[in-house]
């Protein structure tokens, strides 16, 4: 996988490489494929980007190129659910470092960067 951002022009590009009858299947439906759906939606949500540019490669088929836009209904799920997962995700870190650990194990506290 390949993410490239150029977020002053609001937009990204997502680049996968299956294999050939993967991608002639792209070809074929002529969509975003269902497997990448959260993941362009998620990496609009965290850029902030307004669409991403998907391409499919493989050197003996055509690329295939689809232009997704943010949907608004993944936004609003995400903006939801995403402090729970970060709640989830201090509480856990929290209980982690609560354990004994084996000698000279360090943990890096980053329970700030997800506040």
């Amino acid at each position: 996988m390949f993410a490239g951002r150029n977020l002053t022009r609001r937009k990204f590009t997502e680049v996968k490489c299956p294999k050939a009858e993967t991608l002639i299947q792209y070809h074929y439906g002529q969509e975003l494929p269902d497997a990448y759906k959260l993941q362009v939606q998620g990496q609009l949500w965290v850029t902030g980007a307004k669409v991403c540019h998907f391409y499919a490669w493989h050197p003996q088929i055509e690329p295939f190129h689809i232009v997704t836009e943010r949907d608004d209904m993944v936004m609003t799920a995400l903006n939801n659910a995403m402090p729970k997962f970060n709640d989830l995700v201090v509480s856990l870190v929290n209980s982690v470092t609560k354990r004994d650990m084996p000698r000279g194990f360090q943990f890096i506290d980053m329970s700030e960067d997800l506040e």
